[in-house]
């Protein structure tokens, strides 16, 4: 497996594994920036097991994931056919030729040609997929965090993952996917 469509499925194999831990479903009091220093997190992880429109967009990734894999596997079926039928056909005296044999062998060739830039262009559209999934996705928290910070008036917002600790106090990561699920589904 090429390395660029290797890249894509981890990435979205650790997207969908997450840290493990369910997401609470008590609803914590809103965050005070005062009481906070002025700062909050977003913890990623629950976010991405509670945001519809991730869950939704890594369900069509992995869906079209699965269909450039079929094809791929086709493709590579096909023409391991074909070398063992080239190879049979060799062996029972029915290529017998040397212009027979590279006959078979161009045909043999041009398939293995289709099936390179096939698999090419599958990895190359996953990657592209990808990449304005996580850019989309990117825009909507932005978008969104603009709006509530509006309100809520905190210094800074951080994700989780970037700090060594974080208080349990300054996490608006519920407040954030109950804002985000409420806009994704206008």
């Amino acid at each position: 497996m090429n390395k660029i469509f290797t890249l894509a499925a981890m990435a979205l194999l650790m997207a969908s594994c997450g840290n493990g831990n369910k997401a609470e479903e008590i609803k914590p009091a809103p965050v005070d920036p005062k009481a906070t220093a002025g700062m909050a997190y977003v913890d990623v992880d629950t976010l991405q097991a509670r945001y519809q429109f991730y869950l939704d967009g890594k369900a069509r990734l992995e869906q079209k994931m699965e269909e450039y894999q079929k094809g791929i596997s086709q493709k590579e079926n096909a023409l391991a056919n074909l070398q063992k039928s080239i190879q049979q056909r060799t062996q029972n005296g029915q290529i017998n030729s040397q212009p027979q044999y590279e006959a078979e062998l161009k045909k043999y060739q041009q398939q293995e040609q289709a099936y390179a830039q096939y698999r090419a262009k599958a990895e190359q559209e996953m990657v592209k997929l990808q990449g304005e999934f996580n850019q989309a996705l990117q825009d909507s928290l932005d978008n969104f965090l603009a709006e509530y910070n509006k309100v809520k008036k905190f210094k800074v917002i951080f994700y989780k993952a970037a700090a060594v600790y974080a208080d349990k106090s300054m996490d608006i990561t519920a407040e954030v996917a109950e804002g985000l699920n409420k806009r994704y589904k206008k």
